[in-house]
């Protein structure tokens, strides 16, 4: 299971993957509130995804997800060049000036054209049937997204994230 590590008082981000285990300072940190953080940093490249110039974070504790944007270097066949926003399904641990974040494996990409796709729902089944993953995680991760979409069908990706996050912190993310 991969997990990022935010360090709010050094203003870093640590990545703990099977592939990786990078740690990258912010170029940007925006608390918008006592709950949502915003982040800027450099890409580097690593095993893949190599892309990328930068990426955006948006973290809250309160919400099972993390949003990212990314900058692409302009390619013909860069991946994220559609992308407006990247949703990860997971849960949070919050201590002190630490904020952890671990992905659960569930993705929604927002595209540009405001459409949306669900990710990965095969690799939570797979986390949960290899007991990575507990069944009350696995509901909880299930109920969200079932509720996420609907408020994307019936308002929007953009309104709905606006509502949940604020409209400052979700234009700071896909300026």
């Amino acid at each position: 299971m991969k997990s990022y590590t935010f360090n709010l008082k050094e203003k870093s981000e640590k990545i703990n993957t099977i592939k990786n285990k990078e740690t990258f300072d912010f170029s940007e940190f925006r608390n918008f509130n006592h709950d949502s953080y915003g982040f800027k940093r450099e890409w580097k490249t690593l095993s893949s995804h190599n892309d990328v110039e930068y990426v955006k974070r948006i973290i809250n504790p309160h919400y099972p997800y993390m949003l990212s944007s990314y900058k692409d270097i302009p390619q013909k066949n860069s991946k994220y060049s559609n992308y407006l926003i990247y949703m990860d399904f997971g849960k949070y641990k919050y201590e002190k000036n630490f904020i952890e974040f671990f992905d659960l494996e569930l993705d929604i990409i927002i595209t540009k054209d405001l459409k949306y796709t669900l990710l990965d729902m095969d690799e939570l089944l797979e986390s949960f049937l290899k007991r990575k993953i507990p069944f009350f995680e696995l509901e909880t991760v299930l109920i969200n997204m079932e509720k996420l979409m609907n408020d994307f069908n019936k308002y929007g990706p953009l309104n709905t994230l606006k509502e949940l996050y604020n409209k400052k912190v979700i234009e700071w993310l896909i300026d």
